[in-house]
C-alpha cells in the first residue's frame, strides 16, 4: 500500500517557490546584500529581502522535519 505524506511534501515546495520567487524578483538586493554583510542590511530594503530568502530556507527545513515525522 503507498501511503502519502502530502503536508511535508506541500511545505518544501512552498519553500522552493517562495525562495525563487524572492529570488527571481529581488535579486540584486540578494547579491548585494551577501556582497556586505546580511547582518548590517537588517534595517534596510535589502534586509527585508534577506529575511524573506532566509525564511525560505526555514520553511524548506521545517517541511523536511514534518516529511520525517510523517514516515513514522
Amino acid at each position: 500500500m503507498k501511503r502519502n505524506y502530502p503536508v511535508g511534501r506541500w511545505l518544501i515546495g512552498v519553500a522552493m517557490v517562495h525562495t525563487a520567487l524572492v529570488s527571481l524578483l529581488f535579486g540584486a538586493g540578494v547579491l548585494s546584500a551577501f556582497e556586505r554583510s546580511p547582518i548590517a542590511t537588517a534595517t534596510t530594503e535589502t534586509g527585508m529581502v534577506v529575511l524573506a530568502v532566509l525564511f525560505g530556507f526555514v520553511l524548506f527545513i521545517c517541511g523536511v522535519a514534518v516529511l520525517a515525522l510523517e514516515r513514522l
